[in-house]
């Protein structure tokens, strides 16, 4: 099991806006990854970003034609979903349907996973590609997690200190 799909790892949340870029780059050079990629196609190096293993097509390819018929970016944003709901749920939680099925089922809100990863995981995971968004939209979207994130750290912290100040000083009045 990958590192970063241990359960009590912090570094598997922050791997997802890792892996999101990773793809937004490949997409960005006219690379799209096989349908069907998954969280252990995804390696750490020692720096602790993303590598994808996984077979790709690219915009030159000669097979470009064939290739394009059979993946696209929307397949792409499909299985990131699918990775952040392993993220949460756990390594091997994802069905794992032959392509040829084409089933394409999300399971049940896993408990621990956020309200906020949710809702992503339910549009990467649209039935209708057409309405899964694309991966700069993705990306965008988990950096303003980021910015909340930090936002509300900034403001805990600075009413913790306002806090201590307001304790002090009543501290301070109540000796005199």
């Amino acid at each position: 099991m990958h590192l970063w799909l241990q359960p009590s790892s912090v570094i598997r949340i922050q791997m997802m806006p890792r892996i999101a870029k990773a793809i937004q780059y490949l997409h960005s050079m006219g690379v799209v990854l096989d349908y069907q990629f998954h969280s252990h196609d995804v390696v750490l190096d020692l720096d602790l970003c993303p590598k994808i293993h996984w077979l790709c097509s690219t915009s030159q390819s000669v097979l470009d034609k064939e290739c394009k018929e059979r993946f696209s970016p929307h397949d792409n944003i499909f299985s990131f979903g699918g990775i952040c709901y392993e993220v949460y749920a756990g390594p091997h939680t994802w069905p794992d349907y032959p392509i040829s099925s084409g089933r394409r089922v999300i399971p049940k809100r896993p408990p621990k996973i956020p309200k906020n990863v949710w809702q992503l995981v339910q549009r990467c995971c649209a039935e209708d590609s057409k309405s899964r968004p694309t991966i700069d939209e993705v990306v965008k979207e988990m950096e303003g997690w980021r910015c909340r994130i930090c936002t509300t750290t900034t403001f805990l912290v600075s009413l913790f200190l306002f806090l201590s100040f307001l304790f002090l000083s009543l501290c301070d009045i109540c000796e005199l």
